[in-house]
């Protein structure tokens, strides 16, 4: 298989290079398909671009599937995590059926992290599998981590749910943050394998079944459970 290769965010077209130099100056490429720029999103202020994304814009994740070679800092995951578990925790102890004992404090405390932790690592690896399977291209398990965030800024909402949401109303809007962040990973796959939008539907549900499978089972949870809370 071949690295990925660079594309236009407009028809999806392959191209070689991003820019050109054109009179000692450089410049963007223009598209030989549609004749518009290949990636404008080069010169692009971050905050539209962040827009853009949470338009779930087909543009904007071409330009991140395909065409942007950085690396995300590891604190954009960490905090899209630490917001879910506090959501999760905070539904959780909501229902009442909780310990409120120190030990059983902790217990619980593990255990949510545990079942979170466990479903995005089954979503990641499904996804990675995947790829590596109907991809023509070959994405690196770190460019796949890579999009995969990226697909997951939606999370964000998550924080508006727990500032602003009414209690009694915080499951039922963190049922419609998990559809907004499932349409948004369809669209990276989608813009990971072009012209394929079934396979990516697909994808996107085993994905999500696996995620959902991995953090409800309990007798996985609860084992990491017991043995990680031995150390708080």
């Amino acid at each position: 298989m071949a690295a990925f290769k660079l594309c236009c965010i407009h028809c999806g077209a392959d191209t070689d290079e991003l820019h050109h130099v054109f009179c000692g100056t450089l410049r963007l490429r223009e598209c030989g398909k549609c004749g518009k720029f290949v990636d404008e999103l080069l010169e692009v202020e971050p905050m539209i671009i962040g827009v853009k994304l949470f338009l779930q814009r087909k543009e904007v994740y071409r330009h991140f599937c395909r065409n942007a070679l950085g690396d995300l800092p590891l604190q954009v995951p960490i905090i899209l995590l630490a917001i879910e578990m506090f959501l999760a925790w905070t539904i959780y102890n909501q229902a009442g059926d909780f310990d409120s004992t120190v030990d059983g404090f902790k217990w619980n405390v593990v255990r949510i992290i545990t079942q979170v932790l466990l479903g995005w690592i089954a979503h990641v690896l499904t996804v990675c599998v995947a790829l590596r399977l109907f991809s023509n291209d070959f994405f690196k398990m770190s460019r796949i981590f890579f999009i995969i965030v990226v697909a997951s800024f939606c999370k964000l909402f998550n924080l508006g749910v727990l500032l602003w949401s009414p209690p009694e109303c915080h499951e039922y809007a963190a049922y419609v943050v998990e559809g907004c962040w499932l349409l948004a990973q369809y669209r990276m796959l989608q813009c990971s394998l072009e012209g394929r939008p079934l396979c990516s539907a697909l994808i996107v549900s085993c994905a999500a079944y696996s995620k959902f499978a991995a953090s409800s089972c309990d007798s996985i949870s609860v084992f990491a459970a017991d043995s990680l809370s031995q150390y708080f």
